[in-house]
Protein backbone atom coordinates (compact mmCIF):
# COMPACT_ATOMS: atom_id res chain seq x y z
CA UNK A 1 0.00 0.00 0.00
CA UNK A 2 2.90 2.33 0.79
CA UNK A 3 4.43 1.75 -2.65
CA UNK A 4 1.04 2.21 -4.31
CA UNK A 5 0.57 5.58 -2.59
CA UNK A 6 4.08 6.61 -3.64
CA UNK A 7 3.19 5.85 -7.25
CA UNK A 8 0.01 7.91 -7.07
CA UNK A 9 1.87 10.85 -5.56
CA UNK A 10 4.54 10.70 -8.22
CA UNK A 11 1.95 10.70 -11.00
CA UNK A 12 -0.08 13.49 -9.49
CA UNK A 13 3.00 15.69 -9.13
CA UNK A 14 4.03 15.00 -12.72
CA UNK A 15 7.33 13.54 -11.63
CA UNK A 16 9.45 11.70 -14.14
CA UNK A 17 11.03 9.51 -11.51
CA UNK A 18 8.66 6.71 -10.51
CA UNK A 19 10.36 5.68 -7.29
CA UNK A 20 8.79 2.53 -5.84
CA UNK A 21 7.01 1.55 -9.10
CA UNK A 22 9.85 -0.51 -10.51
CA UNK A 23 9.74 -4.28 -10.59
CA UNK A 24 12.70 -4.74 -8.24
CA UNK A 25 11.85 -8.39 -7.69
CA UNK A 26 13.11 -9.13 -11.20
CA UNK A 27 15.75 -6.43 -11.39
CA UNK A 28 13.81 -3.90 -13.48
CA UNK A 29 13.88 -0.15 -12.82
CA UNK A 30 12.50 2.56 -15.14
CA UNK A 31 15.26 4.91 -13.93
CA UNK A 32 17.88 2.46 -15.13
CA UNK A 33 16.38 0.57 -18.11
CA UNK A 34 17.89 -2.59 -19.52
CA UNK A 35 18.10 -3.46 -23.21
CA UNK A 36 16.88 -6.64 -24.86
CA UNK A 37 17.68 -7.65 -28.43
CA UNK A 38 15.31 -9.45 -30.80
CA UNK A 39 16.42 -11.30 -33.95
CA UNK A 40 13.87 -12.26 -36.59
CA UNK A 41 13.60 -12.78 -40.35
CA UNK A 42 10.60 -10.61 -41.24
CA UNK A 43 10.69 -8.69 -44.51
CA UNK A 44 8.46 -6.23 -46.35
CA UNK A 45 5.12 -5.52 -44.69
CA UNK A 46 5.84 -7.97 -41.89
CA UNK A 47 9.09 -6.18 -41.07
CA UNK A 48 7.36 -2.79 -40.96
CA UNK A 49 4.54 -4.18 -38.82
CA UNK A 50 6.93 -5.77 -36.32
CA UNK A 51 9.11 -2.68 -36.01
CA UNK A 52 6.01 -0.59 -35.29
CA UNK A 53 5.03 -3.00 -32.51
CA UNK A 54 8.51 -2.87 -30.97
CA UNK A 55 8.42 0.94 -30.98
CA UNK A 56 4.96 0.86 -29.41
CA UNK A 57 6.25 -1.46 -26.66
CA UNK A 58 9.19 0.83 -25.92
CA UNK A 59 6.87 3.82 -25.56
CA UNK A 60 4.39 2.04 -23.27
CA UNK A 61 5.07 -1.13 -21.29
CA UNK A 62 8.80 -0.96 -21.82
CA UNK A 63 8.99 2.65 -20.62
CA UNK A 64 6.84 1.82 -17.61
CA UNK A 65 9.08 -1.03 -16.43
CA UNK A 66 12.47 0.03 -17.78
CA UNK A 67 12.87 -2.19 -20.85
CA UNK A 68 14.21 -1.06 -24.22
CA UNK A 69 13.72 -3.58 -27.04
CA UNK A 70 15.81 -3.46 -30.20
CA UNK A 71 14.87 -5.65 -33.17
CA UNK A 72 17.02 -6.71 -36.10
CA UNK A 73 16.01 -8.64 -39.21
CA UNK A 74 18.35 -11.34 -40.52
CA UNK A 75 16.45 -11.39 -43.85
CA UNK A 76 15.96 -15.16 -44.11
CA UNK A 77 15.43 -18.02 -41.71
CA UNK A 78 18.66 -19.66 -42.89
CA UNK A 79 20.67 -16.50 -42.21
CA UNK A 80 19.05 -16.27 -38.80
CA UNK A 81 19.95 -19.86 -37.99
CA UNK A 82 23.54 -19.43 -39.17
CA UNK A 83 24.06 -16.39 -36.94
CA UNK A 84 22.34 -18.05 -33.98
CA UNK A 85 24.52 -21.12 -34.37
CA UNK A 86 27.66 -18.98 -34.51
CA UNK A 87 26.55 -17.01 -31.45
CA UNK A 88 25.68 -20.16 -29.49
CA UNK A 89 29.08 -21.68 -30.32
CA UNK A 90 30.81 -18.37 -29.47
CA UNK A 91 32.55 -18.30 -32.83
CA UNK A 92 35.22 -15.62 -33.36
CA UNK A 93 33.56 -12.45 -34.59
CA UNK A 94 30.05 -13.66 -33.82
CA UNK A 95 27.54 -11.45 -32.03
CA UNK A 96 26.27 -12.40 -28.60
CA UNK A 97 23.11 -14.46 -28.39
CA UNK A 98 20.02 -12.25 -28.70
CA UNK A 99 17.60 -12.24 -25.78
CA UNK A 100 14.66 -13.16 -28.02
CA UNK A 101 14.73 -14.76 -31.45
CA UNK A 102 12.35 -16.26 -33.98
CA UNK A 103 12.57 -20.01 -33.86
CA UNK A 104 11.08 -23.19 -35.22
CA UNK A 105 10.93 -26.29 -33.08
CA UNK A 106 13.34 -28.21 -35.34
CA UNK A 107 16.13 -25.73 -34.71
CA UNK A 108 15.08 -25.16 -31.10
CA UNK A 109 15.94 -28.79 -30.38
CA UNK A 110 19.53 -28.15 -31.46
CA UNK A 111 19.93 -25.05 -29.30
CA UNK A 112 18.21 -26.68 -26.34
CA UNK A 113 20.78 -29.48 -26.31
CA UNK A 114 23.39 -26.75 -25.89
CA UNK A 115 21.51 -25.40 -22.86
CA UNK A 116 20.66 -22.10 -24.56
CA UNK A 117 16.87 -21.94 -24.18
CA UNK A 118 14.85 -20.66 -21.23
CA UNK A 119 11.90 -22.66 -19.90
CA UNK A 120 9.16 -20.05 -20.26
CA UNK A 121 6.77 -21.87 -17.95
CA UNK A 122 8.44 -20.09 -15.03
CA UNK A 123 7.38 -16.70 -16.39
CA UNK A 124 3.77 -17.49 -17.33
CA UNK A 125 0.99 -18.75 -15.09
CA UNK A 126 -1.21 -21.64 -16.17
CA UNK A 127 -4.14 -19.22 -16.35
CA UNK A 128 -2.18 -17.02 -18.75
CA UNK A 129 -1.15 -19.95 -20.95
CA UNK A 130 -4.72 -21.21 -21.08
CA UNK A 131 -5.68 -18.08 -23.02
CA UNK A 132 -3.59 -19.22 -26.01
CA UNK A 133 -4.68 -21.69 -28.68
CA UNK A 134 -3.79 -25.07 -27.16
CA UNK A 135 -2.02 -26.52 -30.19
CA UNK A 136 0.10 -23.37 -30.53
CA UNK A 137 1.41 -23.79 -26.99
CA UNK A 138 1.90 -27.55 -27.28
CA UNK A 139 4.04 -27.16 -30.38
CA UNK A 140 6.64 -25.36 -28.27
CA UNK A 141 6.94 -28.26 -25.81
CA UNK A 142 9.38 -30.83 -27.14
CA UNK A 143 11.86 -31.84 -24.41
CA UNK A 144 11.57 -34.73 -21.96
CA UNK A 145 10.16 -32.43 -19.27
CA UNK A 146 7.56 -30.95 -21.64
CA UNK A 147 8.94 -27.47 -20.96
CA UNK A 148 7.82 -24.49 -23.00
CA UNK A 149 10.83 -23.49 -25.11
CA UNK A 150 9.18 -21.88 -28.17
CA UNK A 151 6.45 -19.34 -27.50
CA UNK A 152 3.73 -18.71 -30.10
CA UNK A 153 3.73 -15.13 -31.37
CA UNK A 154 2.21 -15.31 -34.86
CA UNK A 155 0.98 -18.39 -36.65
CA UNK A 156 -0.22 -19.34 -40.09
CA UNK A 157 -1.90 -22.19 -41.87
CA UNK A 158 -2.48 -23.08 -45.52
CA UNK A 159 -5.42 -21.90 -47.60
CA UNK A 160 -6.69 -22.34 -51.14
CA UNK A 161 -6.56 -19.23 -53.34
CA UNK A 162 -8.31 -19.02 -56.71
CA UNK A 163 -8.11 -16.54 -59.57
CA UNK A 164 -11.87 -16.05 -59.63
CA UNK A 165 -11.82 -14.05 -62.87
CA UNK A 166 -10.32 -16.83 -64.99
CA UNK A 167 -12.17 -19.48 -63.00
CA UNK A 168 -15.48 -17.93 -64.02
CA UNK A 169 -14.66 -18.34 -67.71
CA UNK A 170 -13.68 -21.97 -67.18
CA UNK A 171 -16.70 -22.73 -64.96
CA UNK A 172 -19.13 -21.19 -67.42
CA UNK A 173 -17.72 -23.32 -70.24
CA UNK A 174 -17.51 -26.61 -68.30
CA UNK A 175 -20.10 -26.36 -65.53
CA UNK A 176 -17.41 -26.74 -62.85
CA UNK A 177 -18.06 -25.63 -59.29
CA UNK A 178 -15.72 -24.33 -56.59
CA UNK A 179 -17.02 -27.16 -54.41
CA UNK A 180 -14.86 -29.50 -56.51
CA UNK A 181 -11.80 -27.83 -54.97
CA UNK A 182 -12.65 -28.88 -51.43
CA UNK A 183 -10.86 -32.23 -51.85
CA UNK A 184 -7.45 -33.12 -53.24
CA UNK A 185 -9.03 -35.63 -55.61
CA UNK A 186 -11.42 -32.93 -56.80
CA UNK A 187 -8.52 -30.61 -57.58
CA UNK A 188 -6.82 -33.34 -59.62
CA UNK A 189 -9.99 -33.97 -61.64
CA UNK A 190 -10.67 -30.27 -62.10
CA UNK A 191 -7.08 -29.64 -63.21
CA UNK A 192 -7.45 -32.25 -65.96
CA UNK A 193 -10.64 -30.56 -67.17
CA UNK A 194 -8.94 -27.17 -67.15
CA UNK A 195 -6.01 -28.51 -69.18
CA UNK A 196 -8.40 -29.94 -71.77
CA UNK A 197 -10.48 -26.73 -71.77
CA UNK A 198 -7.46 -24.49 -72.41
CA UNK A 199 -6.05 -26.94 -74.95
CA UNK A 200 -9.28 -26.66 -76.94
CA UNK A 201 -8.88 -22.87 -77.09
CA UNK A 202 -5.95 -23.37 -79.48
CA UNK A 203 -7.03 -26.33 -81.65
CA UNK A 204 -4.20 -25.74 -84.11
CA UNK A 205 -1.62 -26.59 -81.44
CA UNK A 206 -1.64 -30.13 -80.04
CA UNK A 207 -1.23 -30.74 -76.29
CA UNK A 208 -1.12 -27.01 -75.53
CA UNK A 209 -3.27 -27.02 -72.42
CA UNK A 210 -2.42 -24.92 -69.36
CA UNK A 211 -1.75 -25.97 -65.81
CA UNK A 212 -4.44 -25.28 -63.23
CA UNK A 213 -2.86 -25.72 -59.81
CA UNK A 214 0.32 -25.25 -57.78
CA UNK A 215 1.36 -25.55 -54.16
CA UNK A 216 4.14 -23.92 -52.17
CA UNK A 217 5.17 -26.64 -49.75
CA UNK A 218 5.55 -30.26 -50.80
CA UNK A 219 6.58 -31.27 -47.28
CA UNK A 220 3.31 -29.88 -45.91
CA UNK A 221 1.37 -31.79 -48.57
CA UNK A 222 2.98 -35.10 -47.65
CA UNK A 223 2.91 -34.59 -43.88
CA UNK A 224 -0.66 -33.31 -43.64
CA UNK A 225 -1.91 -35.64 -46.38
CA UNK A 226 -0.61 -38.68 -44.52
CA UNK A 227 -2.09 -37.39 -41.27
CA UNK A 228 -5.48 -36.94 -42.95
CA UNK A 229 -5.36 -40.62 -43.87
CA UNK A 230 -4.47 -41.70 -40.33
CA UNK A 231 -0.68 -41.88 -40.55
CA UNK A 232 2.27 -39.79 -39.37
CA UNK A 233 5.29 -39.81 -41.63
CA UNK A 234 7.51 -39.13 -38.62
CA UNK A 235 6.18 -40.93 -35.56
CA UNK A 236 7.98 -39.67 -32.44
CA UNK A 237 7.58 -41.53 -29.14
CA UNK A 238 9.85 -41.15 -26.11
CA UNK A 239 12.42 -39.33 -28.20
CA UNK A 240 12.58 -42.11 -30.78
CA UNK A 241 11.41 -41.54 -34.34
CA UNK A 242 10.22 -44.06 -36.90
CA UNK A 243 9.01 -43.64 -40.47
CA UNK A 244 5.31 -44.43 -40.78
CA UNK A 245 4.28 -44.01 -44.42
CA UNK A 246 2.53 -46.99 -45.95
CA UNK A 247 2.62 -47.71 -49.67
CA UNK A 248 -1.16 -47.19 -49.89
CA UNK A 249 -0.94 -43.66 -48.47
CA UNK A 250 2.13 -42.83 -50.52
CA UNK A 251 0.28 -43.92 -53.67
CA UNK A 252 -2.57 -41.49 -52.95
CA UNK A 253 -0.04 -38.71 -52.51
CA UNK A 254 1.62 -39.77 -55.78
CA UNK A 255 -1.64 -39.97 -57.72
CA UNK A 256 -2.72 -36.52 -56.64
CA UNK A 257 0.51 -34.69 -57.34
CA UNK A 258 3.03 -36.54 -59.49
CA UNK A 259 0.55 -37.92 -62.05
CA UNK A 260 -1.25 -34.62 -62.69
CA UNK A 261 2.11 -32.84 -62.72
CA UNK A 262 3.70 -34.95 -65.46
CA UNK A 263 0.51 -34.53 -67.47
CA UNK A 264 0.83 -30.75 -67.25
CA UNK A 265 -2.19 -30.22 -65.01
CA UNK A 266 -0.09 -28.92 -62.10
CA UNK A 267 2.91 -26.57 -62.24
CA UNK A 268 5.68 -25.18 -60.07
CA UNK A 269 7.84 -22.78 -62.07
CA UNK A 270 8.33 -19.63 -60.00
CA UNK A 271 9.82 -19.37 -56.54
CA UNK A 272 6.32 -19.27 -55.10
CA UNK A 273 2.96 -20.32 -56.52
CA UNK A 274 1.81 -16.70 -56.39
CA UNK A 275 4.50 -15.97 -59.00
CA UNK A 276 2.91 -18.54 -61.31
CA UNK A 277 -0.52 -17.05 -60.63
CA UNK A 278 0.77 -13.61 -61.55
CA UNK A 279 1.88 -14.83 -64.98
CA UNK A 280 -1.35 -16.75 -65.52
CA UNK A 281 0.47 -20.09 -65.62
CA UNK A 282 -1.92 -21.38 -62.93
CA UNK A 283 -5.24 -20.10 -61.57
CA UNK A 284 -5.40 -21.91 -58.21
CA UNK A 285 -2.90 -22.62 -55.45
CA UNK A 286 -2.41 -23.78 -51.89
CA UNK A 287 -0.09 -21.53 -49.95
CA UNK A 288 0.54 -20.06 -46.54
CA UNK A 289 -2.11 -17.74 -45.15
CA UNK A 290 0.70 -15.35 -44.23
CA UNK A 291 1.51 -14.89 -47.92
CA UNK A 292 -1.99 -13.66 -48.81
CA UNK A 293 -0.82 -10.15 -49.63
CA UNK A 294 1.40 -11.57 -52.39
CA UNK A 295 -1.49 -13.03 -54.38
CA UNK A 296 -1.64 -10.90 -57.55
CA UNK A 297 -4.36 -8.36 -58.30
CA UNK A 298 -3.57 -8.65 -62.02
CA UNK A 299 -2.19 -11.21 -64.45
CA UNK A 300 0.67 -10.23 -66.75
CA UNK A 301 1.21 -12.77 -69.56
CA UNK A 302 4.38 -13.50 -71.54
CA UNK A 303 3.47 -10.84 -74.10
CA UNK A 304 3.20 -8.16 -71.44
CA UNK A 305 -0.57 -8.01 -71.58
CA UNK A 306 -2.20 -7.27 -68.23
CA UNK A 307 -5.71 -7.63 -66.87
CA UNK A 308 -7.13 -7.33 -63.34
CA UNK A 309 -8.33 -10.40 -61.43
CA UNK A 310 -10.30 -11.05 -58.28
CA UNK A 311 -9.33 -13.62 -55.67
CA UNK A 312 -11.46 -16.16 -53.82
CA UNK A 313 -10.03 -17.69 -50.64
CA UNK A 314 -11.13 -21.15 -49.47
CA UNK A 315 -10.19 -23.54 -46.70
CA UNK A 316 -7.34 -25.94 -47.43
CA UNK A 317 -8.41 -29.06 -49.36
CA UNK A 318 -7.99 -32.55 -47.91
CA UNK A 319 -8.49 -36.14 -49.09
CA UNK A 320 -12.15 -37.02 -49.54
CA UNK A 321 -11.81 -40.08 -47.29
CA UNK A 322 -9.58 -38.28 -44.81
CA UNK A 323 -9.99 -36.06 -41.77
CA UNK A 324 -10.19 -32.27 -42.03
CA UNK A 325 -6.61 -31.45 -41.09
CA UNK A 326 -4.63 -28.31 -41.85
CA UNK A 327 -1.00 -27.44 -41.38
CA UNK A 328 -0.02 -25.34 -38.38
CA UNK A 329 3.08 -23.32 -39.15
CA UNK A 330 4.90 -20.10 -38.43
CA UNK A 331 7.89 -19.51 -36.20
CA UNK A 332 7.44 -18.74 -32.55
CA UNK A 333 10.03 -17.03 -30.36
CA UNK A 334 12.52 -18.38 -27.88
CA UNK A 335 14.37 -16.67 -25.04
CA UNK A 336 18.07 -17.33 -24.53
CA UNK A 337 19.56 -18.13 -21.15
CA UNK A 338 21.11 -15.02 -19.53
CA UNK A 339 20.15 -13.49 -16.19
CA UNK A 340 16.83 -13.08 -14.40
CA UNK A 341 16.33 -9.45 -15.36
CA UNK A 342 16.84 -10.03 -19.11
CA UNK A 343 14.89 -13.28 -19.15
CA UNK A 344 11.99 -11.71 -17.29
CA UNK A 345 12.09 -8.62 -19.51
CA UNK A 346 11.98 -10.87 -22.56
CA UNK A 347 8.95 -12.67 -21.17
CA UNK A 348 7.29 -9.31 -20.52
CA UNK A 349 7.73 -8.38 -24.18
CA UNK A 350 6.32 -11.71 -25.41
CA UNK A 351 3.36 -11.40 -23.08
CA UNK A 352 2.66 -7.83 -24.19
CA UNK A 353 3.13 -8.60 -27.89
CA UNK A 354 0.68 -11.51 -27.83
CA UNK A 355 -2.12 -9.78 -25.95
CA UNK A 356 -5.28 -9.45 -28.01
CA UNK A 357 -4.98 -5.77 -28.90
CA UNK A 358 -1.35 -5.88 -30.01
CA UNK A 359 -1.52 -9.30 -31.64
CA UNK A 360 -4.59 -8.45 -33.71
CA UNK A 361 -2.91 -5.27 -34.95
CA UNK A 362 0.23 -7.21 -35.95
CA UNK A 363 -1.82 -9.99 -37.52
CA UNK A 364 -3.79 -7.64 -39.73
CA UNK A 365 -0.66 -5.84 -40.90
CA UNK A 366 1.34 -9.03 -41.50
CA UNK A 367 -1.34 -11.57 -42.54
CA UNK A 368 -0.39 -13.84 -39.62
CA UNK A 369 -2.95 -15.37 -37.29
CA UNK A 370 -3.43 -14.17 -33.70
CA UNK A 371 -2.35 -16.69 -31.09
CA UNK A 372 -4.87 -16.12 -28.31
CA UNK A 373 -8.19 -17.97 -28.32
CA UNK A 374 -10.21 -14.80 -27.89
CA UNK A 375 -8.51 -13.19 -30.89
CA UNK A 376 -9.16 -16.14 -33.21
CA UNK A 377 -12.57 -14.78 -34.03
CA UNK A 378 -13.12 -12.62 -37.09
CA UNK A 379 -15.67 -10.44 -35.30
CA UNK A 380 -13.10 -9.74 -32.60
CA UNK A 381 -10.55 -8.79 -35.23
CA UNK A 382 -12.89 -6.40 -37.05
CA UNK A 383 -14.10 -4.88 -33.78
CA UNK A 384 -10.52 -4.21 -32.73
CA UNK A 385 -9.89 -2.49 -36.05
CA UNK A 386 -12.85 -0.12 -35.79
CA UNK A 387 -11.03 2.08 -33.30
CA UNK A 388 -7.70 1.98 -35.14
CA UNK A 389 -6.27 3.44 -38.33
CA UNK A 390 -5.38 0.00 -39.68
CA UNK A 391 -7.12 -1.09 -42.86
CA UNK A 392 -7.09 -4.53 -44.48
CA UNK A 393 -6.77 -5.27 -48.16
CA UNK A 394 -9.73 -7.43 -49.31
CA UNK A 395 -7.54 -10.48 -49.95
CA UNK A 396 -5.98 -10.20 -46.48
CA UNK A 397 -9.40 -9.78 -44.89
CA UNK A 398 -10.77 -12.82 -46.72
CA UNK A 399 -7.71 -14.88 -45.85
CA UNK A 400 -7.88 -14.01 -42.17
CA UNK A 401 -11.58 -14.86 -42.04
CA UNK A 402 -11.08 -18.24 -43.74
CA UNK A 403 -7.97 -19.00 -41.68
CA UNK A 404 -9.65 -18.19 -38.37
CA UNK A 405 -12.57 -20.44 -39.30
CA UNK A 406 -10.12 -23.16 -40.27
CA UNK A 407 -8.28 -22.91 -36.94
CA UNK A 408 -11.60 -23.44 -35.18
CA UNK A 409 -13.04 -26.11 -37.52
CA UNK A 410 -10.02 -28.21 -38.55
CA UNK A 411 -7.51 -30.18 -36.57
CA UNK A 412 -4.22 -28.31 -36.79
CA UNK A 413 -1.13 -30.42 -37.31
CA UNK A 414 2.61 -29.98 -37.16
CA UNK A 415 5.14 -32.79 -36.96
CA UNK A 416 7.19 -33.14 -33.78
CA UNK A 417 10.86 -32.28 -33.66
CA UNK A 418 13.61 -34.90 -33.52
CA UNK A 419 17.31 -35.09 -34.30
CA UNK A 420 17.90 -34.15 -37.96
CA UNK A 421 14.18 -33.43 -38.41
CA UNK A 422 14.98 -30.38 -40.52
CA UNK A 423 17.03 -32.53 -42.92
CA UNK A 424 14.22 -35.08 -43.06
CA UNK A 425 11.71 -32.36 -43.87
CA UNK A 426 13.96 -31.05 -46.64
CA UNK A 427 14.08 -34.56 -48.10
CA UNK A 428 10.27 -34.59 -48.18
CA UNK A 429 10.26 -31.16 -49.76
CA UNK A 430 12.50 -32.18 -52.64
CA UNK A 431 11.82 -35.86 -53.30
CA UNK A 432 8.45 -35.79 -55.07
CA UNK A 433 8.75 -32.19 -56.26
CA UNK A 434 12.11 -32.61 -57.98
CA UNK A 435 11.09 -35.87 -59.61
CA UNK A 436 7.85 -34.33 -60.88
CA UNK A 437 9.69 -31.41 -62.48
CA UNK A 438 12.39 -33.59 -64.04
CA UNK A 439 9.98 -36.11 -65.50
CA UNK A 440 7.63 -33.40 -66.78
CA UNK A 441 10.53 -31.83 -68.64
CA UNK A 442 11.28 -35.20 -70.23
CA UNK A 443 7.65 -35.36 -71.37
CA UNK A 444 7.87 -31.85 -72.85
CA UNK A 445 11.06 -32.75 -74.70
CA UNK A 446 9.48 -35.89 -76.17
CA UNK A 447 7.99 -35.97 -79.66
CA UNK A 448 5.17 -38.14 -78.29
CA UNK A 449 4.05 -36.65 -74.98
CA UNK A 450 1.32 -39.21 -74.31
CA UNK A 451 3.75 -42.09 -74.73
CA UNK A 452 6.25 -40.36 -72.47
CA UNK A 453 3.62 -39.89 -69.77
CA UNK A 454 2.68 -43.59 -70.06
CA UNK A 455 6.31 -44.55 -69.47
CA UNK A 456 6.29 -42.69 -66.17
CA UNK A 457 2.77 -43.61 -65.05
CA UNK A 458 3.74 -47.12 -63.94
CA UNK A 459 3.70 -49.13 -60.75
CA UNK A 460 7.44 -49.72 -61.09
CA UNK A 461 8.17 -46.00 -61.25
CA UNK A 462 6.07 -45.39 -58.14
CA UNK A 463 7.71 -48.24 -56.23
CA UNK A 464 11.19 -46.95 -57.06
CA UNK A 465 10.31 -43.50 -55.77
CA UNK A 466 8.60 -44.82 -52.64
CA UNK A 467 11.41 -47.19 -51.68
CA UNK A 468 14.02 -44.53 -52.43
CA UNK A 469 12.24 -42.02 -50.20
CA UNK A 470 11.99 -44.46 -47.29
CA UNK A 471 15.67 -45.32 -47.65
CA UNK A 472 16.69 -41.65 -47.67
CA UNK A 473 14.54 -40.79 -44.65
CA UNK A 474 15.83 -43.75 -42.63
CA UNK A 475 19.40 -42.80 -43.41
CA UNK A 476 18.72 -39.27 -42.17
CA UNK A 477 17.10 -40.25 -38.87
CA UNK A 478 19.74 -42.90 -38.14
CA UNK A 479 22.87 -40.82 -38.85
Amino acid sequence: MKKFIQCLLAISLGLVVLTGCSDKKHGLNPNNPISITIWHYYNGKQLVAFEEMVNQFNQTKGKELGIIATAKSKSTINNLYDELRNAANEEVGADEMPNIFANYVDFALELDKMGKLVDLDQYFTKKELDTYVDSFIEEGRFDAKNSLKVFPTAKSTEVMMVNQTDWNKFAQATGSSLEELQTLEGITECAKKYYEYTDALTPDIADDGKAFFGRDSMANYILSGAKELGEEVFKVENGEVTISLTKETAKKLWDNYYIPYINGYFLSKGRFSSDDAKTGDIIALVGSSSSASYFPSAVIDDDGNSYPIECTVMKAPYFKDGEAIAVQQGAGMSVSVSDEAHEYASAVFLKWFTQEEQNVEFSVNSSYLPVQKSANNFETITTRLQDSEVTMAPVVSDTLKVSVDQVNDYELYTSKAFDNSNDARNALEKSLSDKSKTDRQTVLDSSDKKAAVSNFDTEENFNNWYEGLLKELNEIINK
